[in-house]
Order: structure tokens, then sequence, then C-alpha cells
């Protein structure tokens, strides 16, 4: 995990974390992973499985982007 300030547009949103996943049909996104309850993202491992994360229609309004977190 990489700690950086955000661009201004998404300042109300940190923290975030952004990873990449491969889809089991071969394609890899680049998506968003919430953080754990205390804010962390630390229990994130590479090549742990996730599983998609369906959004409120207001958010991908707002923030058109997937979300996955831990399966």
């Amino acid at each position: 995990m990489v700690r950086a300030a955000s661009p201004k547009a998404f300042a109300e949103d940190t923290p975030y974390g952004i990873g990449i996943v491969k889809l089991d049909e071969g394609p890899q996104l680049m998506v968003r992973l919430p953080a754990d309850a205390d804010g962390e993202f630390s229990s994130y491992k590479c090549d742990m499985p996730v599983q998609f994360m369906p959004v409120s229609a207001e958010e991908i309004g707002r923030r058109p982007v997937a979300w996955f977190e831990k399966a």
C-alpha cells in the first residue's frame, strides 16, 4: 500500500485503496478496495480472492468505478 495525498476531487472519499483484479475470464481491472473497519488496508494480500461489491446508483453516478471486497 502506498499512501499519498488524494486528488482534490477524491478528498472526501479518503481513505481509499485501488488495486488490480484479474477476473477468472482473463481481463484485469483497476478497482476500488474498501478499507477495513479500522480504516486500514493491511489485510489485503496479493493474489487473495476478492468479489464484486455492488454499490448504489448514486455512488456509480458520482464515481463510475468497480468496487471489489475480500471474498
